[in-house]
């Protein structure tokens, strides 16, 4: 979803797999803290859950 979006839900990102990483720079990261970062890039790839659960089953893991 697009977070910057307030007035209507909206998705902001491709749902399907895509060659090329989502790039995000943000002084912020997941982790709660009050330090404010000044170099925060993040690359990042999606994943559809099909392939994600096949993935976990390859390995051996089990799903409940």
């Amino acid at each position: 979803m697009d977070e910057t979006r307030t007035d209507r839900p909206t998705v902001g990102y491709p749902y399907f797999e895509t060659p090329e990483p989502t790039v995000f720079s943000s002084g912020t990261t997941y982790v709660e803290t009050d330090t404010e970062f000044t170099q925060i890039v993040t690359h990042q790839w999606n994943h559809g859950l099909g392939n994600v659960v096949t993935a976990l089953l390859d390995h051996s893991m089990t799903i409940t």
